[in-house]
């Protein structure tokens, strides 16, 4: 029997629903937000839905420097626009993905998206059997959706190009409207809420049978703009039997700037430093601590890698780290700091 894969239609494969969203307030071509890349521990707020509530994620902090642009671009500008011919618009996370949409009076669909996975390299998902759904318009509070889709999907595993069929399922619903804190002196009344959860079932040669699943909050203040102004979302791989995930991440951003920040620059609290930088094999840390606890983060904020009891001097070996840029978050007794680094 196959597992499933949700390769993630990650950050923003369902944005835009909301209060009578209809194709006419979709968000236009060239529209363009700027996001803070956010504490990945942040709760979701899953059981908080209805109307009236409250989302409150004032307190959380933010990555200081890190932003992550969204951009809606004409789909023909993109390097992959022969694989998604139908597609009327793209959504672009900055480094990241770039999700396709068509669309009509009574719906809105996605044929296909491309990502960059560290392991499978650029990873495409192409629904040319049977489109994704994302909406249905006109699409309001308490309104939900469940749609089957299917399609290929294009990868390189171990130098070795690979085409695996795929198949996936979705869920999609407003489940709330209400008032969201974004920081001391932000509060957003009329935000609605929407869920998305899909997953992606396919195999991969060599691995088996896995299942990614994502589950996607977004917010949305219609009646300032038709793009989010916070988004939650956790993705994880599970391969065949097994009780862990493959790999599990969360990427949370926020259209407000937090007023706490893990920085990365110098700290009178955390002083280290990290070398060498660039780095190939290993990682030694260096500085006025013991008894520390690390985390190394990809570009999306994704941990990759942690390491507890961590004493100066300390080598982290990074044999299964890809190629590329990450931040090291070191923390001493509730103080945290990021440094950059790559490895070659």
């Amino acid at each position: 029997m196959k597992k499933k894969l949700l390769f993630a239609s990650l950050l923003l494969a369902g944005s835009s629903f909301g209060q009578g969203l209809t194709q006419a307030n979709e968000p236009t071509i060239g529209t363009s937000i700027d996001m803070f890349l956010c504490d990945s521990f942040a709760t979701n707020y899953a059981n908080i839905t209805g109307t009236g509530v409250t989302w409150d994620y004032s307190d959380i902090a933010g990555f200081e420097g890190e932003l992550r642009n969204l951009t809606i671009v004409d789909p023909t500008t993109t390097t992959n626009t022969a694989d998604f011919p139908n597609a009327t618009k793209a959504i672009i996370v900055e480094n990241f993905l770039t999700t396709y949409w068509t669309s009509t009076a009574t719906e809105r669909n996605s044929p296909g998206f491309v990502f960059y996975e560290p392991t499978f390299g650029e990873v495409k998902a192409i629904f040319n059997t049977d489109p994704q759904k994302l909406a249905n318009y006109e699409f309001g509070i308490n309104d939900e959706l469940n749609d089957n889709f299917a399609g290929s999907l294009y990868f390189s595993l171990s130098g070795l190009p690979q085409n695996p069929d795929a198949t996936g399922t979705s869920f999609a619903k407003i489940d709330g409207e209400g008032t969201l804190k974004l920081n001391s002196s932000t509060t957003l009344n009329n935000v609605i809420r929407c869920i998305t959860i899909d997953t992606l079932n396919t195999t991969v040669p060599f691995v088996g049978d896995i299942q990614l699943i994502r589950a996607q909050y977004e917010y949305y203040q219609l009646s300032t703009s038709n793009m989010p102004v916070f988004t939650h979302t956790t993705a994880k791989i599970v391969g065949t039997g097994a009780v862990d995930p493959l790999t599990e991440f969360t990427v949370v951003l926020s259209a407000v700037q937090p007023d706490h920040y893990v920085s990365i620059s110098e700290s009178e609290k955390l002083n280290f430093s990290i070398f060498p930088n660039p780095a190939k094999e290993s990682l030694t840390i260096k500085g006025d601590f013991n008894n520390a606890s690390a985390r190394i983060l990809d570009q999306t904020g994704k941990t990759v890698q942690s390491v507890d009891f961590i004493s100066s001097g300390m080598t982290i070996e990074l044999n299964d780290i890809e190629k590329g840029i990450y931040f090291l978050e070191l923390n001493v007794n509730g103080n945290s700091r990021l440094e950059k680094f790559s490895k070659n």
